[in-house]
């Protein structure tokens, strides 16, 4: 069922970037289910690449523990951002709903931890491939992650 979900959420995801659309605020929460358990996102910071100028103002304080390194330096959003923050949301799959850093409490720490490559840990449960999908999506360079279409 898990994994269902966040293959489904990669789908989503492949066709958002297929439209040239980047969502710049991907986290769990805009992630909602539909009446058959289809996961759809939220529309609300979403911005066609190259089109939409305004991808720098377009990134929530709210979602700190879901943001790409370089959206914490100030870098615009970008299809690799969306993938790292996919990463957290499919480590939230894999560790049954956890919260991200939930040891931390504040945007600040959050934001140090990630810049200093600090990440979630794993479950012990959870599979080498499927840890290693996650820490791909979770590189510290945007070059070195993956594009959406290679995750399925």
């Amino acid at each position: 069922e898990r994994l269902k979900l966040a293959e489904a959420i990669i789908c989503g995801l492949i066709y958002l970037h297929c439209h040239n659309l980047v969502h710049c605020n991907l986290t769990s929460s805009c992630v909602i289910l539909d009446e058959n358990n289809t996961p759809k996102f939220r529309s609300a910071g979403l911005v066609r690449v190259g089109v939409d100028n305004t991808a720098n103002n377009s990134v929530s304080e709210n979602a700190v523990r879901w943001m790409a390194p370089e959206l914490l330096t100030g870098s615009p959003p970008s299809f690799k951002s969306d993938i790292f923050s996919l990463g957290v949301i499919l480590w939230e799959i894999l560790a049954n709903g956890s919260y991200p850093y939930k040891e931390l409490v504040d945007n600040a720490s959050i934001s140090e931890m990630v810049l200093m490559g600090y990440r979630n840990l794993f479950p012990k449960d959870v599979l080498p491939s499927y840890r290693k999908l996650v820490e791909n999506c979770w590189q510290n360079d945007p070059d070195d992650r993956p594009k959406s279409i290679e995750l399925l």
